[in-house]
């Protein structure tokens, strides 16, 4: 996994939206393969491929 983003509680913070709309956000990112997530561990950007 390449670089971690913040946990969903400081998104919320950051962004000042519910926690909610952040799950939706990381979700459709997660769909367009932009971020990997695994249950227990933060999302994050994949590994750039060379």
């Amino acid at each position: 996994m390449g670089e971690r983003i913040p946990i969903e509680a400081q998104l919320c913070d950051i962004y000042n939206v519910s926690r909610t709309v952040v799950r939706e956000a990381i979700a459709h990112l997660r769909s367009e393969c932009l971020v990997e997530s695994r249950q227990g561990w933060a999302s994050s950007c994949p590994a750039k491929v060379a």
